[in-house]
């Protein structure tokens, strides 16, 4: 994350120039050496997709929690997303499981690969 000064230069420099500052920057968790491990990229990685897939399931829970009280008359509740919304992020949640499984089959055979060569992961 940026500090003020920064975020301050960077604007006044986003100014000046004709290339807009990014509206999304990339975190890692990862620090040091780590940055360039590869199992410690994946562990970044799974991470990110376990906690943003919770994320989504907690969405989705809320949502049916909502249904659920308006089924039992209960208050003026209305439902939290729409279909589309739901539809949207359970798309997300598919893709996100769907890249975690493909980066994990090529963790595993790079790990067999390295086991056959007698090297370590």
């Amino acid at each position: 994350m940026a500090n003020h000064e920064s975020s301050t230069n960077a604007t006044s420099s986003a100014t000046s120039s004709a290339a807009p500052l990014p509206l999304y920057l990339q975190q890692s968790w990862l620090h040091g050496g780590a940055e360039h491990d590869a199992n410690a990229i994946f562990a970044a990685e799974v991470m990110d997709i376990a906690r943003g897939t919770r994320t989504i399931a907690g969405i989705v829970q809320a949502h049916l929690a909502d249904l659920g009280a308006m089924d039992s008359g209960s208050g003026d509740v209305r439902p939290l997303l729409s279909d589309n919304d739901i539809e949207s992020l359970a798309r997300l949640a598919l893709v996100s499981l769907d890249k975690l499984a493909e980066d994990a089959s090529r963790a595993v055979d790079r790990f067999n690969s390295n086991a056959r060569k007698g090297a370590p992961a």
